[in-house]
């Protein structure tokens, strides 16, 4: 929520019951004027202005200096937000906090701050580039343009108020263009787990900078920029289950070429954060899963982009045990074109109905109870040995979208058989030869006899020297 003018809090976000509340010391704000998602507070200083900025990740303010005269005022000389709320951290609250990141809780992220002027390339971008592409060079409260000065501001705390230090050299060099664009970058819920990284610019971070103009992948022609986006998903729901199929879905909003190019889908072994680059990052991918060859020729409505596979099944279900998974689109063609055949798209960021979802069919295991090895039943059978396991499963009673399992009925009563000697087990330490049965008539051994007692028929041994536990031999699809 915004500052509708006037005294008070400049901007409060909530998340997940707590909120963390901005306010800009010692200034009254005028009415704002209200363009589609961006809020202007015209003349906040003499010849400045505030523009602040809303999306599904929190909000962003930009002061706006429009010329030379407005960026010596001394009241730029540092910025100074008092922060409130429930979304401080225990060292926030207490004004102890070193960082802005500190002062919060983990449920809120606050980015760095950056400014960058307004200078364009040096060369025209060429009339054959589509309207974007031209538009990189341009600057805006989104970002700088691919010619512009960039410069990171100096961020601290000083009790519970946040300080920025806007860099006087930029301000006041007789080369700087304006308008100069200041950019304290404000929280966001930590939830905004998708990112940008880019060759043109390796150090750069796109975790709160320039995330305005989408997700984006490719090279636009203007031979500086060739990008990458990330988004990270949690495992929660799949963790330690069986994966059986897997569907990343994305909408395409715009493709400079009108025809079709390929889109990669990868996974980085990394987690994302503000300290996500193309230095840090690039090197994390491994090679392609999963390909989309399309495109919507401009801005032409929305194309949905569904990349599956077996090999992103795979690799998504050996990322089962991890908290998290991270999905990166490339272009299948990194190479710099003029004519945006090297596949320069932008895809949707948000997590509404047309972003980036990925979708998991899974098994789950049933639930064990009432385990326990009856010795009795230890015997060879034609030189192979098994031992006799009461065991009862029980389905689990709640089901996700595209959840399947094995059991049925309630109950399940089954047996494996275990030969000794060199044995080889299917994928996920199942073994070769196995059985289920829905009760316990009919239950047939492996060798011919009947199982008709509630036993499954497991080797200690076998078990002890692969290193397996019940669970490896029980759960399988």
């Amino acid at each position: 929520m915004l500052s509708g003018g006037g005294p008070g809090p400049l901007a409060r976000t909530a998340e997940n019951g707590q909120q963390l509340v901005w306010t800009w010391t010692g200034y009254t704000l005028p009415k704002p004027t209200l363009d589609r998602t961006v809020a202007t507070y015209e003349e906040v200083l003499p010849g400045v202005d505030l523009k602040m900025k809303v999306d599904e990740w929190g909000f962003s303010e930009v002061l706006v200096v429009k010329a030379a005269t407005a960026a010596t005022s001394s009241e730029l000389t540092s910025l100074r937000f008092a922060l409130s709320g429930t979304g401080l951290s225990a060292a926030g609250a207490a004004g102890t906090a070193r960082t802005p990141q500190e002062a919060v809780t983990g449920t809120f992220a606050i980015g760095d701050a950056y400014m960058w002027d307004s200078t364009r390339p040096s060369t025209a971008p060429s009339d054959t580039l589509p309207e974007d592409a031209r538009a990189e060079g341009e600057s805006t409260i989104d970002g700088p343009g691919s010619a512009a000065r960039v410069a990171q501001m100096p961020m601290v705390m000083q009790g519970r108020t946040l300080v920025i230090t806007p860099v006087q050299s930029l301000l006041t060099d007789p080369a700087a263009k304006f308008p100069i664009f200041i950019d304290p970058k404000s929280s966001s819920p930590g939830r905004s787990h998708w990112t940008m990284i880019n060759k043109g610019h390796p150090g750069q971070q796109y975790w709160s900078y320039d995330r305005g103009s989408h997700a984006k992948v490719g090279n636009a022609g203007d031979t500086v920029n060739m990008y990458r986006s990330l988004f990270q998903f949690s495992t929660a729901a799949w963790r330690n289950k069986h994966v059986t199929a897997v569907t990343f879905a994305n909408n395409l909003l715009y493709s400079w070429a009108c025809s079709n190019t390929t889109t990669q889908l990868h996974i980085s072994s990394q987690t994302l954060s503000s300290a996500t680059t193309w230095n840090s990052n690039a090197s994390s991918w491994g090679g392609s899963l999963a390909t989309v060859s399309n495109q919507n020729c401009k801005w032409a409505p929305s194309v949905a982009s569904e990349f599956t596979s077996s090999a992103l099944t795979s690799a998504v279900h050996s990322a089962r045990a991890n908290a998290s998974i991270t999905i990166g689109l490339r272009a299948a063609n990194e190479t710099v074109s003029s004519d945006g055949s090297n596949g320069w798209k932008k895809f949707d960021e948000t997590s509404g109905a047309g972003g980036a979802h990925l979708s998991v069919t899974y098994n789950t295991a049933p639930v064990l109870s009432n385990l326990h090895t009856d010795a009795g039943y230890l015997r060879h059978h034609r030189g192979e040995c098994a031992i006799a396991v009461d065991v009862r499963i029980s389905c689990p009673q709640s089901r996700s979208e595209g959840h399947r399992d094995r059991c049925r009925g309630g109950q399940v009563h089954g047996h494996v058989h275990l030969p000794e000697g060199r044995r080889r087990y299917q994928q996920h330490g199942v073994p070769e030869r196995h059985q289920w049965c829905e009760s316990t008539a009919g239950c047939r051994h492996p060798g011919g006899r009947d199982t008709q007692r509630r036993h499954l028929l497991l080797d200690r041994d076998c078990l002890r020297r692969d290193r397996l536990g019940v669970e490896d031999l029980l759960f399988q699809d």
